[in-house]
């Protein structure tokens, strides 16, 4: 049980760093006022760097690292020509727009929960390492 305990205690805290820095920049994309950047409007999106068209509100831009390759931006393109009902669900729940709802609020209030959470439970898990040590440094003395 010490050992699963032990395995749990540094796997969760790995893990906790990648899932805080998700949750940063998840809200940090849906609410990018927050670092002093403003949305570009749509008329904006067409200018942006040296984009060569806009296809459904993705922008492809020329990739100078590889040529003839190009980055998408704002997502990948529909493969096969459309998408799933499943993929539409999966992809609106991640922008914040499903249906005619907008969730980037709901959005905004998980990654801030998200953020205290993991804070707070790398907090407990660095107190509980310490004291671990401190347990065997006692035991050391004794």
């Amino acid at each position: 049980m010490k050992t699963w305990r032990r395995l749990h205690l540094w796997v969760g805290l790995l893990v906790a760093l990648l899932v805080l820095l998700e949750a940063i920049t998840g809200l940090l994309l849906n609410e990018p006022w927050l670092i002093g950047i403003n949305r570009p409007s749509p008329g904006q999106a067409d200018n942006l760097g040296n984009a060569t068209g806009n296809h459904a509100g993705r922008i492809i831009l020329d990739d100078d690292r590889w040529p003839g390759r190009r980055a998408w931006q704002g997502g990948p393109p529909d493969y096969a020509g459309g998408q799933s009902e499943l993929m539409r669900v999966i992809r609106g729940l991640h922008t914040g727009k499903l249906a005619n709802a907008d969730l980037s609020v709901l959005l905004d209030i998980t990654a801030i929960g998200l953020i205290i959470l993991t804070v707070t439970g790398i907090i407990l898990a660095i107190t509980v390492i310490r004291a671990q040590l401190r347990s065997k440094m006692r035991k050391a003395d004794s």
